[in-house]
């Protein structure tokens, strides 16, 4: 027999199959579970291996274009840093390496189809703890990271069209170096950059705030400062009573705590398409809980314009094994938080990347138990 707590992980339709033991809580009931029943009960996640990819790889950027997901760099077996871009075709279930177009004279590219008036074509750069966004459907853009060397604030340019790189020069308030950081794309031709900031000799790395014109290579520091913080996640968020977006800043700091930084305009955000009454459904099972205890590299969903889902990361408790499984919804328009159960084979991951297409949540790479791994998981919220 097993005595698990039905509010959190029974399904509403298999309640009356149980037996009934006692409610030592107004908000808590206990039931017997027999063998026969186990299998149906689902707890709140269900993690599926789908399929391996080519290279063991953790901090890595993960970017949706179509239902293609391009998966660039990051740290393999070895702490080697890779300069490698495979893509993952959703609808056929294949991972391929993209071959990038030599560079030289006869790379037939016409200016005019890029949209960066300094670029130059260039070869890949190993990079690690970058960031990626997608541009006009069409270009990743590259900030930042960890060139094996040093920190940098270099930005670079990946056609999906055309496989083929271009370095964008920089100038204007230019970063001392960026290095498991945010960019979330807030116009046509800006980003705004947060995280921590400085060389890997810096005894000390502050906190910063920049905005990008990638069109020009510019960066200007913003108007407003956020805390330190590194490994940290920033999404939008509608948030009721307040008519303009809002961007949240979780994760990255020891104590914890959440940043939200008004009035920020979306651009293109790559946002899921759960249905409300789904969520509503979903949570419903969930425990209502505090925000998250403080962790870095974690990851951050967007599964619709009113919940976040947030997964994995490692956590400051003070014990060797310190990274989680553990899932976390936040409803936005109340602010209210909810803990998703999982079971013991939801992998504990750090450094790990997840992207949405639709209702499909996917988790590549990470480091499981201290090692890189190259398994792409198809998270399941039921």
């Amino acid at each position: 027999m097993m005595i698990i707590l039905c509010a959190a992980l029974i399904r509403s339709e298999l309640i009356s199959e149980l037996e009934f033991i006692y409610v030592p809580r107004p908000d808590w009931f206990f039931y017997k579970v027999d063998a026969s029943m186990a299998d149906k009960i689902k707890l709140g996640v269900q993690m599926k291996v789908v399929k391996s990819t080519f290279v063991k790889r953790a901090y890595h950027s993960c970017s949706v274009i179509g239902n293609t997901i391009y998966v660039y760099g990051g740290l393999s077996e070895g702490k080697i840093v890779l300069n490698e871009m495979h893509v993952y075709d959703v609808s056929t279930n294949n991972w391929n390496l993209v071959e990038p177009k030599r560079t030289g004279a006869n790379t037939a590219i016409h200016r005019s189809a890029v949209p960066f008036p300094a670029w130059r074509l260039c070869q890949a750069h190993s990079l690690s703890h970058h960031t990626a966004n997608v541009i006009t459907n069409r270009f990743i853009l590259v900030v930042g990271g960890w060139n094996g060397h040093k920190r940098t604030a270099d930005v670079y340019c990946f056609d999906t069209n055309e496989s083929t790189w271009f370095c964008i020069p920089v100038s204007g308030d230019i970063p001392v170096g960026l290095s498991s950081h945010t960019s979330v794309v807030i116009s046509s031709t800006e980003t705004l950059i947060i995280g921590r900031e400085g060389g890997v000799r810096t005894q000390r790395r502050f906190s910063g705030a920049f905005k990008l014109n990638f069109e020009t290579g510019k960066y200007i520091e913003a108007p407003f400062h956020t805390s330190s913080r590194s490994g940290h996640t920033a999404n939008f968020i509608n948030v009721r009573g307040n008519k303009d977006t809002s961007l949240i800043i979780l994760g990255g700091r020891k104590s914890g705590g959440y940043e939200i930084v008004g009035s920020v305009q979306t651009f293109n955000s790559q946002t899921g398409t759960f249905a409300n009454e789904n969520m509503v459904s979903l949570v419903r099972h969930c425990c209502v809980c505090e925000e998250p205890s403080g962790r870095q590299h974690l990851q951050a969903i967007e599964l619709n314009s009113r919940y976040l889902l947030f997964y994995g990361g490692e956590t400051w408790s003070g014990v060797r094994n310190n990274v989680t499984n553990e899932v976390f919804i936040l409803g936005t328009y109340r602010m209210k938080w909810y803990q998703v159960p999982v079971d013991d084979q939801t992998p504990r991951l750090v450094g790990h990347s997840a992207c949405i297409i639709g209702e499909k949540i996917l988790v590549v790479g990470g480091m499981l138990e201290n090692k890189p791994t190259d398994t792409l998981w198809e998270m399941m919220l039921c």
